[in-house]
């Protein structure tokens, strides 16, 4: 007698990430790189399937909560004293929502700007909202100059930062996101960042 196994929850299976990475550091560095791959990883009650391809690289089963959360502070990358974040990543290597969102504010294609910041809701924020969501990076007192990303159509409530130029390895940079009370909660707030690019 065959079993009859019950239907999977939608959210099994739900994203499949890929590289060709000749390692498996080196394919979670590749998709740690993109906002919403990013966000794919961060995502709270996650569960992650990887195996080695036969053809070669690596193969990411993403299975994410079949509920998403209604409430609370956001995950933020990167985290407090986070080490090992590149003061800059290629443009090549940017997805096309951040290389549009950066030529719209007027930025020409360049060899490497800074790596994208990111806050990660895990949850749909209202479009209403969207717009209130800032982020402020500063590099001692001066302001470091970016564009923000909504990458709410493909990743529900992901956001990123993305400096015009590289960041000063070694450097201490602040940084503070701030969100409407509605979104967060009456007792949440958005905690400042500060970490030292590589």
């Amino acid at each position: 007698e065959p079993v009859a196994f019950p239907e999977p929850p939608a959210a099994i299976g739900a994203t499949v990430m890929w590289s060709r990475a000749g390692s498996a550091e080196a394919a979670v560095g590749e998709w740690w790189l993109q906002p919403a791959q990013r966000d794919r990883l961060l995502a709270p009650g996650r569960d992650l399937v990887a195996v080695p391809s036969d053809l070669g690289g690596f193969l990411l089963g993403v299975s994410l909560p079949a509920q998403q959360t209604e409430r609370g502070a956001p995950v933020l990358w990167p985290r407090r004293g986070q080490a090992g974040v590149p003061a800059a990543v290629a443009w090549t290597a940017l997805d096309e929502r951040a290389r549009s969102a950066l030529r719209e504010a007027g930025v020409v294609e360049r060899a490497q700007v800074g790596c994208p910041l990111t806050v990660h809701f895990a949850r749909d924020v209202a479009a209403a909202m969207r717009p209130s969501i800032r982020c402020r990076v500063l590099r001692g007192e001066q302001a470091v100059p970016g564009v923000l990303v909504d990458y709410s159509a493909s990743s529900p409530g992901c956001f990123a930062f993305v400096p015009l130029e590289p960041l000063a390895a070694g450097e201490r940079f602040d940084v503070r996101w701030t969100a409407p009370t509605a979104l967060l909660g009456a007792e949440e707030a958005i905690g400042e960042v500060s970490f030292r690019p590589e």
